[in-house]
């Protein structure tokens, strides 16, 4: 049987061989994928959009419950910042594909805003806005916001896991345009992309109308989970009514016919409902007072990594990998440890 192998070794067409060799060499691009979402029905993800889900810094958001301690009042919304994040990714793309009639938009618009719409939520930390809000702007810095992370998490993503965004065509400036899409600077300081494309700034974060993808699927994401049932618009014919418009400030804008105040004026009051009933619910605040006491408590006793404290994470996007929704679990287990803070009253 050994006599064998080299005879075959002889039949081996060497043009082929240097063929194959070639095709491995070349960068390996994903292939789009399709999946079933509970709010927006079947969708479609491309493959450039999997080189970031398929990674541990983003799999890591199927940690991070989407409304923190409202499960404790609304027992199924457990959903995650994971489907949310993909949600938005969708809707990115969907917005892009109906505003081509009225701009133009390149191929590379398109998977920016969705990329954008993916990552924008990167960096929020364990139960979000109270890690964000009564936690971090409280030990170490009062004008941290989540975004900063996502735009360091975003860097730090790519370069571990070795994703080579110029197979899909992107270049630095894309990757600017990117990070400004989730963190828009103010419109003189924009460099992504210029004054004609400035209605693309306002897909994912707008700051202008408060009116973006990520506002329209939280709504319905969070209405849908908490069984509330109080979200009275149609994200699709929000999207098939939008304009691209140059107004008095010179800018393009993103704008909507007076046809459409009714059905806009319903994605505030869906907004205003879920604070009142949802987010502001007394139970729901009561457990984020106590969760921000008991992270300030444990932040100089708990290390991850090389940081020296619990808010040091947000500086380590190694650490802060590892961070999520399960450090409550560790403060617990702390607690049946002889360690100081845990058994404070």
């Amino acid at each position: 049987m050994e006599a064998e192998y080299p005879a075959k070794r002889q039949k081996c067409n060497s043009s082929n061989h240097e063929a194959k060799i070639g095709m491995y060499s070349q960068p390996r691009k994903k292939p789009s994928r399709s999946i079933r979402d509970p709010i927006h029905g079947q969708i479609t993800i491309p493959g450039i959009c999997w080189e970031i889900i398929d990674t541990p810094e983003f799999q890591r958001l199927r940690n991070l419950k989407q409304n923190g301690f409202v499960n404790r009042v609304y027992p199924s919304a457990t959903h995650s910042r994971f489907e949310h994040s993909i949600g938005v990714c969708y809707l990115s793309g969907k917005m892009v594909d109906h505003l081509r009639n009225y701009g133009d938009i390149s191929d590379n618009d398109k998977k920016c805003v969705m990329l954008a719409g993916l990552c924008h939520d990167l960096g929020h930390g364990p139960f979000s806005h109270v890690f964000e809000k009564w936690f971090i702007r409280r030990v170490k810095d009062q004008k941290w916001k989540h975004e900063y992370a996502s735009l360091k998490m975003i860097t730090y993503c790519l370069e571990k896991n070795n994703i080579d965004l110029s197979a899909y065509g992107l270049g630095r400036r894309d990757i600017t345009f990117i990070e400004e899409l989730i963190n828009p600077p103010d419109e003189e300081k924009r460099s992504g992309r210029g004054r004609k494309s400035s209605f693309l700034y306002e897909i994912v974060s707008n700051q202008h109308s408060g009116l973006d993808v990520d506002k329209f699927d939280y709504l319905q994401r969070d209405s849908y989970f908490t069984g509330q049932g109080i979200t009275d618009f149609s994200t699709n014919y929000i999207i098939s009514q939008s304009r691209v418009k140059e107004c008095a400030d010179g800018w393009r804008h993103i704008c909507f016919p007076d046809k459409m105040i009714p059905s806009l004026l319903n994605v505030f009051r869906a907004r205003f409902d879920l604070h009142k009933h949802v987010y502001q619910h007394r139970v729901v605040k009561a457990y984020e007072m106590m969760l921000a006491d008991a992270l300030i408590l444990a932040n100089k006793h708990i290390k991850i990594g090389k940081c020296k404290s619990l808010a040091g994470c947000v500086d380590d996007m190694q650490a802060y990998t590892i961070l999520s929704d399960a450090i409550v679990d560790h403060i617990v287990c702390m607690s049946y440890e002889d360690i100081p803070f845990a058994n404070k009253k």
